[in-house]
């Protein structure tokens, strides 16, 4: 799963996001949920993984859905230029395998912070004296 979780996060500077994190699956890994931000598939979201997506200024709707039937409520927001928004999946409709979806309380953008890389920062390997 760190493998998962390395190559789907991508620490940034700047720019517009959401970040969706879904606890653990009390049962195997409960499948996905596909992401749909504006009526737009825009990726899978595991058991206790984020995604972080790059979107643009102004009004959004966000929406999980799970196969064919299962869908969660949809979800308006606006974001401005800059901004970081952070959704949770409810962990209750995780449970019994619903979507759920709603902004991130504290505790849940700590646990989304702990899950998200630390930026790489690059080293000048030539030295100063050269």
């Amino acid at each position: 799963m760190d493998e998962i979780r390395a190559r789907d996060h991508r620490a940034h500077s700047g720019g517009t996001y959401i970040r969706i994190y879904r606890p653990r699956a009390v049962i195997g890994w409960g499948g996905y949920f596909s992401i749909v931000l504006d009526g737009v598939d825009r990726g899978e979201l595991w058991s206790k993984q984020v995604k972080e997506l790059s979107i643009s200024s102004g009004p959004h709707v966000l929406q999980l859905k799970q196969g064919m039937v299962t869908r969660s409520r949809s979800v308006p927001f606006e974001v401005t230029d800059g901004e970081v928004i952070d959704f949770a999946c409810s962990r209750i409709a995780t449970i019994f395998g619903l979507t759920g979806i709603h902004r991130a309380n504290t505790t849940e953008r700590g646990t989304i912070q702990k899950l998200m890389p630390s930026p790489i920062v690059p080293r000048n390997l030539a030295s100063e004296e050269e």
